[in-house]
């Protein structure tokens, strides 16, 4: 077991020096989440509501989209960011090793929990199902709680929390942490992961993804503005204090949510998020409110999310209704719905000519051949298959009843080709007959793997067989020719299996009663891509009036030169 896991190391190290390029764009990766999770950190240190607490917690969003995307490898980047995150920037006082045991345990519960959805749950990251979504809130909702019983209480049994402040801190970390999570990861899987993750993978990549932002339109225009215009009403105009105006912060939110489905209502919380963070800081928002406007946050984040995904769903679904209902509009051949009395209840475009050779439209009644044929097949629930002319074309109609609905569905297909081409090969199978009749010719073949011998019919009228009785075996074919000759047929047919060569003979069969005939005859292998023998191919042509002809032509060259002598 030993061996083996060293064998993996060295392969894997020996296939990273001949290719660096994955474990470089994985250390860019890693360089620019650094980066990104730091400044997040020292922006969100400003509203730092308790020690090591803050109100907004977005790099928790940022770590859990890479963990989501790239796995538990890479949570040792977490745990390097989260330590420096303690010690440089929110300057803990705890021993330094107890936080480098935090940062590990926050880095592996997080990476647990992007494991559980990605293994356990099948989980598409990028978000495209309410399952996934639902998914995604409970288990952010969950491991937040959990991480701040797990932090709130650690700080209380070490006495740097005073106990009435228990409830609070729990609240505060648990707000930040999920509110952190559901207004930036969302966005990132949905606008900025799949551009990265083909980074990664090695594939080409142009700009990211902010091709995939909705196009500026009006409604657009009309809804960012709605953003900025509420959070102003909200927290910027006094006036309108005494009439807790928090709730309007959801308005924007359903709208886009309704419009836009989950793409837009993403982007539209990252959004909604920065703009409330923006406005606490330029204006003075009364502090023991703090917790009403947070929760709020969530419920809204929670709520946008789901009714995003829930339009997006419904407007896919919309579309492939719309898409299945064009499918017999587009179809280039005709499809047409009977009625069981035979009314055209629907004719696609292609239609149109058999609906004119008929003499009707969409509402009228077709022929009474197929006013009875739509009564039969609903009768008797099967399809059946027809072909009818119509303008110099052959269309076979598959008649398909649909009982539960009292109508038949016809699908035409243009077969004028294959008619054609059927006919002129029955021709040409009909002048081969002829010519090979006149000729005496006939042709015959033997199968390899099924031991099979094929006749033509010119080689049943030579052989005087009859057809109903099939090719002879090989034995029987034996019976036609004396030992040597059969002998001398087995040795070509030999030769040609094995050696691949074609053979020229001439055939002496004997035919009862007593009749004989003289045959030329050619052998010819046939072989497969690999070069391998699988079928002989032969001819024969009656000679037997030419070698007569022959004969007496010698027998009479002969007695003339015998008289020649004799004078």
């Amino acid at each position: 077991m030993k061996s083996n896991k060293r064998a993996s190391t060295l392969d894997v190290t020996a296939e990273l020096r001949r290719n660096p390029r994955p474990l470089l764009r994985f250390a860019l990766i890693v360089a620019a989440y650094l980066c990104a999770f730091i400044l997040l950190d020292f922006i969100t240190k400003q509203f730092e509501v308790l020690p090591g607490i803050v109100a907004w917690y977005p790099p928790v969003g940022l770590t859990y989209t890479l963990l989501l995307v790239f796995g538990l490898r890479f949570t040792p980047a977490v745990t390097i960011a989260l330590l420096f995150s303690s010690v440089f920037i929110y300057r803990m006082p705890q021993p330094f090793y107890l936080l480098l045991l935090w940062a590990i345990i926050l880095s592996l519960i997080y990476g647990l929990a992007a494991a559980f959805l990605r293994k356990r749950l099948s989980f598409d990251w990028q978000l495209r199902k309410l399952r996934d979504v639902t998914w995604f809130i409970c288990t952010t909702v969950l491991v937040s709680a959990f991480l701040a019983i797990l932090s709130v209480s650690s700080s209380a049994l070490s006495n740097a929390l005073p106990r009435g402040e228990i409830f609070g801190a729990f609240f505060q970390w648990w707000i930040g942490e999920t509110i952190g999570v559901l207004s930036v990861t969302p966005f990132l899987l949905t606008f900025v992961m799949p551009w990265l993750k083909r980074f990664a993978d090695g594939y080409p990549v142009g700009l990211p993804a902010l091709r995939s932002f909705p196009p500026p339109t009006l409604s657009a225009i009309g809804q960012a503005s709605s953003i900025v215009l509420i959070l102003y009403w909200v927290f910027g105009v006094p006036v309108l204090d005494e009439l807790h105006p928090i709730f309007l912060i959801a308005l924007p939110l359903l709208w886009i949510a309704l419009t836009r489905g989950f793409k837009g209502v993403s982007a539209a919380i990252l959004a909604l998020n920065s703009g409330v963070v923006l406005a606490l800081w330029l204006y003075r928002f009364d502090l023991s409110r703090l917790g009403e406007l947070e929760l709020l946050m969530i419920i809204i984040c929670i709520v946008g999310l789901l009714m995003g995904v829930v339009v997006t769903e419904r407007k896919q679904a919309e579309e492939e209704i719309v898409s299945v209902a064009k499918f017999p509009s587009e179809n280039p051949n005709p499809v047409l719905r009977l009625s069981r009395d035979g009314i055209v209840l629907y004719a696609n475009a292609k239609s149109g000519e058999l609906l004119d050779m008929w003499g009707i439209a969409v509402g009228g009644s077709v022929p009474p051949f197929w006013c009875d044929l739509a009564a039969q097949l609903l009768e008797n629930r099967e399809n059946k298959t027809v072909d009818v002319e119509c303008r110099g074309k052959v269309y076979s109609m598959s008649a398909t009843p649909v009982a539960e609905s009292d109508y038949v569905n016809l699908y035409g297909r243009d077969v004028t080709e294959r008619i054609r081409a059927e006919e002129a090969l029955r021709e040409s199978e009909r002048e081969l007959k002829d010519a090979q009749s006149l000729g005496r010719l006939g042709n015959w073949s033997f199968d390899l793997e099924t031991q099979s011998i094929t006749w033509s019919d010119q080689v049943y009228r030579l052989y005087e067989r009859d057809p109903i009785l099939g090719p002879p075996t090989l034995e029987e074919e034996a019976a036609y020719y004396s030992p040597e000759q059969a002998q001398i047929l087995r040795e070509y047919s030999k030769r040609a299996i094995e050696e691949g060569k074609s053979f020229e003979y001439e055939l002496k069969v004997n035919l009862p009663p007593g009749k004989h005939l003289s045959f030329s005859a050619k052998m010819q292998p046939i072989m497969d891509a690999n070069g391998r023998v699988v079928k002989i191919f032969g001819t024969i042509q009656d000679v037997t009036e030419r070698k007569r002809t022959e004969a007496e032509r010698e027998t009479l060259l002969e007695i003339m030169q015998g008289v020649a002598k004799t004078e």
